[in-house]
């Protein structure tokens, strides 16, 4: 199975269970292995976030100032980092004579 993130990434979310949490930068800490397999969400993730309001689903109590969050790793889009594999020769004319 090919996860989209991996532990250290930055993400953003593309789906929440409240529509202000969609779009929010998370930081991916680690696999939640408690509930590392849904079936019908796939691996989560824990990640930390800026406080948010969400809702706990087993009893239906809506949290606020939450900054630690498990999110689905297909509900999750990592910022790409700059490609390393590239080079390019770059000549400057700086319009000083020797």
């Amino acid at each position: 199975m090919s996860l989209r993130c991996k532990p250290g990434d930055l993400a953003y979310a593309t789906k929440a269970f409240f529509p202000e949490n969609v779009g929010m930068v998370v930081q991916v800490l680690e696999i939640d292995n408690m509930h590392a397999i849904s079936i019908e969400d796939g691996p989560r993730w824990i990640c930390k976030c800026h406080p948010i309001r969400t809702i706990t689903l087993f009893t239906g109590i809506v949290k606020y100032d939450v900054t630690q969050v498990w999110i689905p790793d297909r509900y999750l889009i990592p910022f790409a980092g700059p490609s390393i594999t590239h080079t390019i020769d770059v000549e400057i004319d700086i319009g000083v004579s020797t």
